[in-house]
């Protein structure tokens, strides 16, 4: 199902950023606003995609290793750093990749062999090399 993915800031905690999917981007900003120990959340960026879980999943798994302890979407990570990934997803949603070309798409523009991206996206080195044929015919990395 369609909705956003977004990039959300916590003033008292900017450090932090939380990555979230949603139907109504108005609504959760004013879930997100609440609770005893928050400041104010903005919503930094957000991208309209067709398979909004999807997205989030592949976003999670891409930061998992900065997962802040006892939540599941707040990550120690610089929003920075993320903005540039959204962006890019505006890039790839534009020419409908789905999570794994995108991830696949990520992990070769790091020089990442064949090998090491079939293990980070669970599948098969053969079809990390037709994912990548692909991307190359689109333009999204150099042949």
């Amino acid at each position: 199902m369609g909705g956003w993915i977004y990039v959300a800031v916590d003033s008292n905690h900017p450090e932090c950023c939380k990555i979230g999917e949603t139907t109504n981007p108005e609504n959760r900003l004013r879930g997100l606003d609440t609770g005893p120990v928050r400041g104010t959340v903005t919503m930094e960026k957000m991208v309209a995609v067709p398979n909004r879980k999807e997205w989030e999943g592949a976003f999670r798994t891409l930061l998992e290793d900065s997962q802040c302890p006892d939540t599941r979407d707040w990550f120690k990570v610089d929003v920075e750093r993320v903005i540039p990934m959204l962006e890019a997803l505006e890039d790839i949603v534009d020419v409908q990749l789905t999570a794994k070309d995108a991830h696949v798409l990520y992990l070769s523009k790091m020089s990442k062999s064949y090998r090491q991206i079939a293990e980070e996206v669970d599948t098969s080195a053969g079809n990390v090399s037709r994912i990548v044929r692909k991307l190359k015919n689109r333009g999204l990395l150099p042949e």
